[in-house]
């Protein structure tokens, strides 16, 4: 088995994930539907991180939205260093 981290950014979502309740919106649904996969699946876990460690995930996106093919990046250009 192995482990398959999700990590989030939004504190919001992270936590509506764990909690054992959820609002009555389409928010709420959409939580619903990721814990029902995530009860069905073990090996899954939705974790929070603050967004300082993931300043290099937000840098790539905005880096990918400058191109209109997909693109690999091997590394973060630096004109889009956050």
């Amino acid at each position: 088995m192995h482990l398959v981290l999700f990590k989030t950014d939004c504190k919001t979502l992270s936590d509506t994930i764990s909690s054992v309740e959820f609002p009555l919106n389409e928010f709420g649904d959409l939580v619903f539907q990721c814990r029902s996969i995530l009860l069905n699946r073990a090996d899954f876990v939705v974790s929070h991180i603050w967004r300082q460690v993931n300043k290099v995930a937000h840098c790539v996106v905005g880096a990918s939205l400058s191109h209109l093919n997909p693109h690999i990046f091997n590394h973060v250009p630096t004109i889009f260093i956050c």
